[in-house]
């Protein structure tokens, strides 16, 4: 909502916001604000957007979410309501987000993934294979490790580390103990095996 003109302008004082987005359902709202404060520069560079949501067609929504720079950020996207005013309209904001965040889902869907990230995803599985087949799934970890112990023991580094390490290797046998790939070493050194790393 424009209802708090002000903010709006003290946003787009910062010259890292390129563009905010403001919808608007009261056209009255809109008129006292641009009578108040002078929008002029930030209209003309399309710095700031204003929206009547009551004349808000489809087609907008598909072209508005498949549009740059709004489309380079459709996974960040969020609405965000200035003033608690705006809770009255709860169901009028939920049915506006339903619909920004279906058209970006579409347009991503349209514009499909980073054929890099594809092969990020096969690179990795390629080499997680080898261990995926020669140990344990997850389902199989559970089965076999339920019920072993109630208590559990997390390690992480720290300076108190070193001053835990004969009370921790007292207890070891009777807890499992996790342990955060960093504090390994320091745990095998003095002879601890943990359950997990």
């Amino acid at each position: 909502g424009f209802g708090n003109g002000i903010l709006f302008k003290a946003l787009l004082q910062n010259k890292n916001h390129q563009h905010i987005v403001v919808f608007e359902k009261d056209i009255e709202i809109i008129w006292v604000m641009f009578h108040i404060l002078d929008f002029s520069n930030e209209l003309q560079n399309s710095r700031l957007m204003v929206l009547n949501t009551n004349k808000l067609e489809i087609e907008f929504f598909s072209d508005f979410c498949s549009s740059k720079p709004f489309f380079q950020f459709s996974r960040i996207y969020f609405l965000e309501l200035m003033s608690h005013y705006y809770e009255r309209f709860h169901e009028d904001i939920l049915g506006l987000n339903k619909k920004l965040a279906e058209n970006f889902k579409n347009s991503i869907v349209f514009h499909g993934n980073d054929p890099k990230d594809a092969l990020q995803g096969i690179e990795q599985f390629v080499y997680n294979l080898p261990q995926m087949i020669t140990h344990p799934s997850y389902k199989e970890l559970l089965s076999k490790r339920k019920g072993i112990s109630d208590t559990a023991i997390i390690v992480s580094t720290g300076p108190s580390l070193t001053k835990q390490l004969p009370l921790l290797k007292k207890y070891a046998s009777k807890a499992t103990i996790f342990c955060a790939d960093s504090s390994y070493p320091i745990l095998a050194k003095h002879g601890i095996k943990p359950d997990y790393v």
